[in-house]
């Protein structure tokens, strides 16, 4: 699938590597290995997508806030 540019959309930086793409697969497949992704999972649990670009600190905070477990 062919990946089209929108208003939201921005290329990688070179020095960035794609989640997707083979290297950064690999990239995490070692930090799975490792033990480096202990934080990863209970983050991704609480993925939560803005629904406007103005709204990206909100859905930043309910993912960090969900994450740590916070009910009050």
């Amino acid at each position: 699938m062919e990946h089209v540019p929108n208003v939201v959309s921005r290329p990688f930086h070179l020095t960035r590597l794609a989640f997707s793409s083979p290297e950064g697969r690999q990239v995490f497949a070692e930090a799975l290995a490792t033990e480096g992704l202990n934080g990863y999972f209970r983050l991704a649990e609480q993925f939560h997508t803005q629904s406007d670009p103005a709204f990206c600190g909100l859905g930043s905070l309910v993912v960090a806030l969900n994450a740590l477990g916070n009910r009050s």
